[in-house]
């Protein structure tokens, strides 16, 4: 990643990481993928560019897994 992701104390992939192995039963694997990837713009908010636009994408994944969750 950029330094938007090399200047935080703690990566988005160890929260993946973290999340996925406490509890890997949670979501189907697409599911995981659209709650981390909301996670990541969550994380990068207002970093690498407006925080607005990266918490709109992350709306937008959020959205999709409510979607797919029902």
């Amino acid at each position: 990643g950029g330094s938007h992701y090399a200047e935080m104390q703690i990566q988005p992939w160890d929260v993946m990481r973290s999340m996925q192995d406490a509890d890997p039963e949670r979501f189907l694997p697409f599911q995981w993928h659209l709650l981390f990837t909301a996670l990541k713009y969550i994380m990068r908010a207002g970093k690498k560019g407006p925080a607005s636009e990266d918490i709109a994408k992350a709306q937008h994944y959020l959205e999709r897994l409510q979607e797919e969750l029902r």
